[in-house]
Parts: structure tokens; C-alpha cells; sequence
């Protein structure tokens, strides 16, 4: 699934085959977030992603934005965040 539906990569379609993505970038050459991504992946906002979660979407939009390392986030969490967001690998959200 495309993050921005104006997307200028013709016939990509899926924001992690972007060659940018292998540098760490979406198509707007923005830094990409593999929360964000796969949230968006899932057709979610942050206010959904945090209900079905329990967390708090402040919480949600820090990770996202990097102002917290979901490297830091426990075991409980990461796996509410899989479960919720269709990842079977806990490493898909690093």
C-alpha cells in the first residue's frame, strides 16, 4: 500500500519495494517510520491503532515520530502492536 496516495513512483504501489526505503526514506524522501508504515499498511490512524492497543495515541505519535525508540518499548507492548497490526515477526516493527 502506497503512504501517500499521491505517490510519484508509477507502478510501485507499495511503499516498501520503493528503492528509497532501502535507505531509510519514503518517496517524498521523508525519514520512514516501520510503525507508521505498517499502521498506515493497515488502514489505520493512530486513534485506532491506540484503541486496539491500549496505549495512549500520544504515545503512538511519539514513536512514530522518533521522539521515543520503539526499541525501548516492552515485550507486552510490541506484541499488542503485532497483534493489532497483523505482523506474525516482532521484527517486522523494528
Amino acid at each position: 500500500m502506497k503512504r501517500y496516495p499521491d505517490c510519484q513512483n508509477e507502478g510501485c504501489g507499495d511503499c516498501a519495494a520503493c528503492s528509497l526505503s532501502n535507505y531509510g526514506r519514503d518517496c517524498r524522501n521523508n525519514p520512514c517510520n516501520q510503525l507508521a508504515y505498517l499502521r498506515t499498511r493497515a488502514g489505520m490512524t493512530q486513534a485506532q491503532l491506540a484503541e486496539k492497543t491500549g496505549k495512549h495515541v500520544m504515545y503512538i505519535s511519539k514513536l512514530e515520530r522518533g521522539d521515543r525508540q520503539i526499541s525501548g518499548i516492552s515485550l507486552e507492548t510490541a506484541i499488542a502492536f503485532a497483534d493489532a497490526l497483523g505482523v506474525d515477526d516482532l521484527r517486522e516493527l523494528m
